[in-house]
């Protein structure tokens, strides 16, 4: 009886602790789907780790976006390797929903380069699923909660959550100058019971908001 009350009480701290929000990890690798990371430098606050703003470009002239189908671009250290391909690809997808709903408010979305165009190229380039909260209490570690029998538990939020790599380019789809270039990473702050996408959706859904606000910004500058 006393260990299911230390796994309840456990469970209680994962499921209520925090907000259903991802965070950024500040460690970031680089996977090769830039191809030339030379001007990307850190980011500041609020901004991506790893970040390229073009200082001659002008924001305000681009009225319309080419936005390329997101790749699913396996890095020699992802692990997206066992991840079903048809898990991709709804990740894929709903990433792409989810920035072209946030950008057609501002931009007209078309699919030939031109004047005036934005072309936008991303890849998810790693990601992981939040694990189920149980296979993670039954862990076998050396900590400082004891069960009955010797045994201890691990509870390692990290290793809970779910998390996602995302890199990604602006270009003149004109020129093919480029405007802006950007390498990320986000995981949760909590968990399902049920392992899930559910962090990794958050993540896009805060990218596709937070990259529809900074071009706004740039635009007015």
């Amino acid at each position: 009886m006393r260990g299911f009350n230390v796994i309840a009480f456990m469970l209680l701290i994962v499921l209520f602790t925090g907000c259903a929000q991802t965070k950024q990890t500040r460690k970031v690798e680089t996977s090769g789907f830039l191809g030339d990371y030379s001007m990307l430098q850190e980011g500041k606050e609020g901004e991506a780790l790893l970040l390229y703003l073009n200082p001659n470009a002008d924001w305000a002239s681009y009225d319309k976006l080419l936005f390329e189908s997101v790749s699913i671009w396996h890095g020699k250290d992802s692990n997206m390797d066992d991840v079903p391909k048809a898990d991709l690809q709804r990740l894929a997808n709903y990433l792409h929903t989810a920035i072209v709903k946030n950008l057609r408010a501002d931009y007209e979305i078309v699919n030939e380069p031109g004047p005036g165009v934005l072309r936008i190229r991303m890849a998810i380039t790693d990601a992981e699923k939040s694990k189920d909260v149980l296979d993670v209490f039954f862990t076998i570690e050396q900590q400082n909660l004891h069960l009955p029998g010797g045994k201890v538990m691990t509870i390692d939020a990290g290793s809970v959550a779910g998390r996602v790599e995302i890199e990604a380019e602006i270009t003149d789809a004109g020129n093919g100058v480029m405007l802006a270039a950007a390498v990320d990473n986000r995981s949760g702050s909590k968990s399902d019971l049920k392992a899930s996408w559910n962090d990794v959706e958050q993540a896009f859904q805060y990218w596709a908001e937070r990259l529809s606000q900074r071009l706004r910004e740039l635009r007015v500058k």
